[in-house]
């Protein structure tokens, strides 16, 4: 920090080193931001031995790493699939946003869907808020109050090996969907209930996971990056 002064028509700087501190909330607006330079704290499952979850380099947006989902090198097949999520700490703060910028680089024939889903357990009660993007078709689905998937946005058709922009808000704890947007495509599902259902001796938890499905005998490969998840 510098302060200028004058004296007998000459300027000088006055060089002052000032430290500033600050109180971090822990129920700061944004609960976590990945870009997934350092290191992924995500967890990966999928089908076989050899899928893959990783920090790569080919699967950065902004900076230099991304994280790379891979379905199984080793005879692929249908159905195969590959899911990375992460649990988050709990707040009393219910309205959540998920935000994410991802790409599925197959073409669309051998992608069979795209899953994004936010789990939020609360007592002995268990909310789903869960969109899914069938590939081929180019068609969004919510799941909904009775457990099955429901068609709410068609022809999105988003070009394979592009980027694209998701992001998500929902009231797990009240049971409602919120604002869901696709690149410039906005959704209002304030007025459509999630799946909540009766699940006894589970700690409180909040769980996103992102979820990549095989259409046929061909490994799949999608890249996340810049997840953000904050209260609204």
């Amino acid at each position: 920090m510098g302060i200028i002064r004058v004296e007998s028509g000459k300027i000088a700087v006055q060089q002052i080193d000032a430290k500033i501190s600050s109180v971090i909330d822990f129920d700061d607006p944004i609960l976590v931001h990945d870009t997934f330079e350092v290191s992924s704290l995500w967890n990966g499952t999928g089908t076989g031995l050899d899928y893959s979850v990783a920090r790569d380099a080919a699967a950065a947006y902004f900076n230099a790493y991304g994280i790379r989902l891979q379905t199984k090198i080793t005879t692929p097949a249908a159905d195969d699939f590959v899911k990375m999520d992460r649990d988050y700490a709990i707040s009393n703060k219910n309205l959540l946003k998920v935000s994410a910028l991802f790409r599925i680089v197959n073409p669309a024939a051998e992608v069979k869907e795209f899953v994004i889903s936010a789990n939020h357990q609360i007592g002995d009660l268990l909310g789903i808020a869960r969109f899914r993007y069938m590939v081929s078709t180019g068609i969004w689905y919510y799941y909904d109050a009775a457990g099955s998937y429901v068609e709410f946005l068609a022809n999105s058709n988003l070009a394979e090996n592009h980027w694209h922009r998701l992001s998500l808000v929902t009231n797990t704890t009240a049971g409602k969907y919120g604002i869901m947007v696709v690149d410039a495509t906005k959704k209002d599902l304030s007025a459509i209930p999630i799946n909540i259902s009766y699940n006894p001796g589970q700690p409180d938890s909040f769980n996103v996971s992102l979820t990549l499905i095989a259409a046929g005998a061909t490994q799949c490969i999608a890249d996340i990056d810049n997840i953000i998840v904050k209260y609204v």
